[in-house]
């Protein structure tokens, strides 16, 4: 019987049949390579796009929860991007900083020191390397402050601390009037009521000082404190004619005097955010206001019945002097005799005062009607330019700020002080809210934006 050992073929593939294998491989693996590609790149997107979701809302309730004259400063700005995780440094190369429209370039948006409202009534801030999830974004956020709601004055809450004329014993208007009363017929100044003669044509009017002194820290390190001091001083005189015959002799007059050197000066601390201190508040954020009841002075004589002065120049830092609000309440005069010093309607509708205030720095400047002027950093509040009795003007009242107290050149002029006795302002109360996100280091060109998130904030 024949035995048959099997034939091995060891000829292998030919390179035709390995051709048509890859060939046969590429076909059924493409699609399968695409769809995977296609799902990783998906997947990606996806997850870019939740994270960019995410960020834009973060950076719309930071900006929700900053109010808006801080949001708008360098201090508001250092707090959103610290809220985001970001550096702040005040250079080309910020992570967060204001910009405005680059007029080269219709897309293009450069770095600014302050923050610009344009033509457009917008404001924009940039923020570069926010990060979200696994992703990163520079953002551009534009604030829209187009809106008829941010041109009507906003009622500003103020802390309600009064500081009040003395009054009984220590009310210096009396002690000034008695011995006022006292030198015209003082015979130590020439006066002999005995023989006579005649005391005419008496004045006395009356000065109020407000000093604002050197602000420093608490004793437990919490809050700025800045002593306020308030001198009442009074001058004026007569004159004194023994006889018909004898010459009219002038005698001038200043309290606190010899014979009665007045009350000490009142200091009043006033307490502020510690940023009074290095001039770190925003320029439209008062230190602290100050409240002023003071009774009213009918002087005797012609000319400006009295005079207060504001001397707001010992807290001066990086350009500008310290800001707070200044109310000066006039009171009428009660429970006395009705007669030359106290409240008849002839006295109110004759009244008449000046208020000089002096200020090296004030907040920058601004134009108006076509002039460069300081803005003052203290703001008067005032009734001293209203009838206490009819509730109608006084025109002789005067408010006037100058550079310096050996300097009357007039450094602004706002014709009157604010003729009321609460705090408004024109603000950015509501704006609308665009936050575009960017990749990192693409620029804010537009068309290149990643997502675009809309909000309205109102403060």
């Amino acid at each position: 019987m024949k035995k048959y050992a099997p034939h091995l073929d060891d000829r292998g593939l030919t390179l035709v049949e390995l051709l048509v294998a890859v060939a046969i491989l590429a076909i059924v693996t493409a699609p399968l390579l695409h769809s995977f590609f296609t799902s990783a790149k998906t997947t990606y997107k996806s997850r870019q796009l939740g994270d960019a979701t995410t960020c834009a809302q973060n950076i719309i309730e930071t900006i929700e929860e900053t109010p808006v004259d801080s949001l708008l400063t360098p201090g508001g700005l250092a707090g959103m991007a610290g809220s985001l995780g970001l550096d702040l440094v005040h250079d080309l190369d910020a992570d967060a900083d204001f910009y405005v429209p680059d007029v080269s370039d219709p897309d293009g948006y450069t770095p600014s020191a302050a923050a610009v409202r344009d033509s457009n009534e917008k404001y924009y801030i940039g923020l570069q390397g926010v990060d979200a999830g696994s992703s990163s974004f520079d953002a551009l956020i534009t604030l829209d402050a187009s809106n008829v709601l941010n041109e009507s004055p906003v009622t500003q809450y103020t802390e309600l601390i009064a500081t009040m004329q003395p009054q009984g014993v220590e009310n210096p208007d009396d002690r000034a009037r008695a011995d006022f009363d006292l030198a015209c017929n003082d015979p130590a100044l020439g006066v002999d009521p005995a023989s006579g003669g005649s005391v005419l044509n008496k004045s006395l009017y009356r000065t109020i000082s407000i000093d604002v002194g050197i602000g420093f820290l608490s004793a437990d390190g919490k809050a700025a404190q800045f002593p306020i001091t308030l001198t009442y001083t009074y001058s004026g005189g007569f004159d004194y004619q023994v006889d018909n015959l004898s010459p009219v002799l002038h005698k001038s007059y200043v309290w606190p005097s010899a014979t009665d050197p007045g009350p000490a000066p009142m200091t009043v601390l006033y307490g502020a955010p510690i940023g009074a201190l290095d001039g770190t508040l925003p320029a439209s954020e008062a230190a602290f206001s100050m409240y002023f009841f003071f009774d009213s002075f009918y002087a005797i004589g012609n000319g400006t019945d009295e005079t207060i002065i504001i001397r707001n120049f010992n807290n001066e830092y990086y350009g500008r002097d310290l800001r707070f609000n200044l109310f000066l309440v006039r009171q009428k005069v009660a429970g006395k005799p009705v007669d030359e010093w106290n409240t008849t309607p002839g006295s109110e509708a004759t009244y008449s005062a000046l208020v000089k205030q002096y200020e090296p720095y004030g907040l920058g400047t601004e134009v108006v009607g076509g002039v460069t002027t300081n803005i003052n950093a203290c703001k008067v509040y005032t009734n001293m330019n209203t009838n206490l009795l009819t509730d109608g003007n006084i025109p002789g009242f005067a408010y006037r700020v100058f550079p310096s107290v050996s300097n009357d050149a007039l450094w602004y002029n706002p014709g009157t002080a604010e003729p009321k006795l609460v705090v408004s302002d024109i603000l950015d109360r509501m704006l609308y809210v665009n936050v575009k996100l960017f990749p990192v280091g693409e620029g804010f060109a537009a068309g290149k934006e990643l997502i675009s998130m809309n909000a309205t904030k109102l403060d």
